[in-house]
């Protein structure tokens, strides 16, 4: 079996755009941001982007 180096390895990202949480869930980035405002999903403002922590995306998978 070949052994993986580690430029084909991705890290799992620390932080999910609206725009990513929206085509992982199959949802419109409106619904994503509707959460957001709601207190569903905590989320970071950095500069004009809303910033989705990915435990807070796995939190909500998981139902919790």
């Amino acid at each position: 079996m070949p052994k993986l180096t580690s430029a084909e390895v991705k890290p799992k990202p620390l932080f999910y755009s609206i725009r990513q949480v929206a085509q992982r869930w199959s949802v419109s980035p409106y619904i994503v941001r509707q959460t957001i405002q709601k207190g569903r999903i905590r989320a970071s403002c950095l500069g004009r982007r809303f910033m989705i922590p990915a435990r807070e995306i796995e939190r909500m998978e998981r139902g919790d």
